[in-house]
């Protein structure tokens, strides 16, 4: 486990710590008079500056390992550089000697136990020292009681520093407690969302195994009624077209299912090539649709649409045209690192129920739905580092607008 976060908040803790400690001195010494020891608490202060300069250099390179191991070496010396300034400020009578409460604080919180109760036993340790070895704190000659005037002030100051201090650190820590749980609450949605997918997906390649040869059979059966039947009924010759066009049409989208099983290497072309390539091929299968489309996509950068993209697009361009009684329209604009495309229908508006169901397989309004198409749809496009959306248009119908980060980043996964 790396402690570069927790190493970063001490140093900011010891600066604080350090700047304060500086003032008290100065006004000791410049505006009540107080005679101490100047030079062993300059060099201890001084000290613990240059251990912290060089632990803000070294908390900011990158590639350097932080462990539990330097953190509590750290707090071991803030410790023992505490009870040297307490050792010639009065001792255990000092009420700065609470903040020994803060460092104890911060090993219970960031350090695994063993290492916190060391912690505990080395400021146990100086603390007792403190109580019979010490130099007094001296008074002012004809006021006896301004030593405990300013324990007093001190014993105020000081819970109060230390009860912000403390405060602060423990909500801090519930914070990113509470951010944790909302991220693996977040990751085991997502693991569930991919056991859905992968079932999907296994069942779907099983499915298109399948298929291949019952089409098989009826393109032969298709070719022979179009030879038995050839100038005789125009009409039927059409019908028989067409169905031999759906056909092959399906034998070209397994053939390309089993091309991206094998691993073929993709083809880099224009992002305006490839949209209109998914966009006749959509034309393929639904002739009768009707659907106005607007690319702007001329200056987009050269890349490779993911092969889940077109299968995502396809899902949300099917439910529209199901729904719609007009025409559907569709807008591809390429903007500075986005692509987005938004699909427009005319039919009925989604409920709320189903607005707050994306990303989940919903209730079809479809007779012969199956209410996955959004929710692959969705998980195609999340996993590609995108987002959609979906809202009700203004007299009817949803607007679908999908955004996916283009090009693609160095590393990250093709879009």
């Amino acid at each position: 486990m790396h402690f570069s976060a927790q190493l970063a908040q001490l140093v900011r803790l010891r600066w604080g710590f350090i700047i304060v400690a500086a003032l008290g001195l100065a006004i000791a010494l410049g505006g009540l008079g107080i005679e101490l020891p100047v030079v062993p608490l300059v060099l201890c202060l001084s000290g613990l500056t240059a251990l912290n300069v060089y632990l803000s250099w070294r908390t900011t390179q990158a590639g350097l390992h932080h462990d539990a191991f330097e953190l509590a070496f750290q707090l071991c010396l803030d410790v023992g550089a505490l009870g040297i300034l307490l050792f010639f400020t009065g001792g255990a009578g000092n009420p700065v000697v609470t903040l020994y409460l803060l460092i104890v604080a911060i090993a219970a919180v960031l350090l695994p136990p063993r290492l916190a109760w060391l912690i505990v036993a080395w400021a146990v340790a100086v603390y007792s020292f403190l109580m019979w070895f010490y130099l007094p704190l001296p008074g002012i000659p004809g006021d006896p009681l301004f030593v405990f005037r300013i324990h007093l002030l001190g014993m105020w100051a000081t819970f109060g520093l230390a009860a912000i201090l403390i405060t602060a650190l423990l909500l801090r820590m519930a914070t990113q407690l509470r951010q944790r749980e909302q991220q693996i609450a977040a990751m085991r949605e997502a693991q569930l969302r991919d056991e859905r997918l992968l079932a999907i997906g296994t069942l779907a390649a099983g499915t298109a195994h399948e298929l291949g040869t019952p089409l098989s059979t009826l393109r032969l059966l298709l070719d022979e009624m179009q030879l038995d039947y050839a100038g005789q009924y125009p009409l039927l010759e059409q019908d028989l077209a067409l169905a031999s066009e759906q056909v092959n049409t399906c034998k070209r989208v397994l053939m390309r299912l089993a091309e991206q099983v094998n691993g073929q290497p993709p083809i880099i072309e224009s992002l305006a090539t490839q949209f209109g390539r998914i966009l006749e091929h959509w034309a393929s299968l639904r002739p009768h649709a009707h659907i106005t489309t607007t690319l702007r996509l001329d200056t987009a950068p050269t890349g490779h649409l993911d092969p889940t993209f077109a299968p995502a697009l396809l899902n949300l361009l099917n439910n529209a045209v199901d729904a719609s009684s007009e025409t559907v329209t569709l807008t591809a604009e390429w903007q500075p690192n986005w692509l987005e495309v938004t699909i427009a229908n005319r039919g009925p508006s989604l409920s709320e129920e189903q607005l707050n169901q994306l990303g989940q397989p919903m209730r079809s309004n479809k007779p012969d739905g199956m209410g996955i198409g959004v929710f692959l749809a969705h998980a195609s496009f999340e996993r590609l580092g995108g987002e959609v959306s979906l809202v009700n248009r203004q007299g009817g119908g949803v607007l679908a607008t999908v955004k996916l980060p283009w090009p693609v980043q160095e590393g990250s996964q093709h879009v």
